[in-house]
């Protein structure tokens, strides 16, 4: 494939247009492509496969938990609830019931790496809709 803009480089600044941050959310893949972003992931990534290493090396074990469940997680909280096939289901809130079948199911030493989901509504940086875990 010929290349129709030879002159053009990402070395350039006056020649990369600049997204609009609708047209970065409207387009995920234009963000997955900007090398912040990358590092970003890719630090993230780093810091979990430590977590990881430094627990099991503590004799932890790994379990997964599940992102949809059908009741809340924690009483008294707001929840994400949707539709599943008929019957209601809501998003985790936390691992920490299935941490504890963990441990009734004989694990002393257990730990989960995943998203949560709050439905709060606010407008601070300190109070996020999904957050990561570590348990």
């Amino acid at each position: 494939m010929i290349n129709k803009w030879p002159e053009l480089s990402t070395k350039d600044k006056e020649a990369v247009p600049v997204a609009h941050l609708s047209t970065l959310l409207d387009n995920p893949v234009i963000r997955k492509r900007a090398p912040i972003d990358r590092a970003i992931a890719d630090i993230r990534n780093e810091v979990q496969f430590l977590f990881m290493e430094y627990l099991r090396s503590k004799g932890f074990k790994k379990f997964e938990s599940p992102g949809l469940i059908e009741a809340a997680s924690e009483g008294g909280a707001n929840v994400f609830e949707l539709p599943y096939f008929g019957r209601k289901a809501y998003l985790a809130q936390s691992p920490q019931f299935y941490k504890q079948i963990e441990i009734a199911g004989g694990r002393e030493r257990v730990f989960c790496i995943g998203p949560v989901y709050r439905a709060e509504n606010s407008n601070t940086p300190r109070h996020m809709t999904e957050v990561r875990y570590g348990l």
